[in-house]
C-alpha cells in the first residue's frame, strides 16, 4: 500500500493533481484512513485544483491526526486564502 502514496507523491511532483487525488484515495480506501500524512498530501493535490473546501476537510482531518505540525497550520492558512 505504501507505493499508493509514493506514486501520488510523484505524481503531484510532476502536475499531474487529479492522478495524485486517485492514489490517495485508493490509498484510505485500502485502509490507511488514519494515517495523516495521507490527508496532508492529498490536501495539498486538491488545493493545486482549486477545490479549497475539500483541501480544507483534508488539513483538519490530517490536524486531528498530526496534532504537532505546525505546517499544517500554514497549509490551512494558504488554503483558506482561495
Amino acid at each position: 500500500p505504501d507505493i499508493y502514496f509514493y506514486w501520488g507523491l510523484l505524481l503531484y511532483d510532476i502536475g499531474r493533481y487529479d492522478a495524485a487525488v486517485t492514489a490517495y484515495n485508493q490509498l484510505i480506501a485500502l485502509g490507511h484512513a488514519e494515517n495523516g500524512a495521507v490527508y496532508q498530501a492529498r490536501a495539498e493535490a486538491l488545493r493545486r485544483l482549486d477545490r479549497a473546501e475539500d483541501a480544507l476537510a483534508d488539513y483538519d482531518r490530517a490536524a486531528a491526526l498530526l496534532p504537532n505540525d505546525l505546517s499544517l497550520a500554514v497549509s490551512r492558512l494558504h488554503a483558506r486564502m482561495k
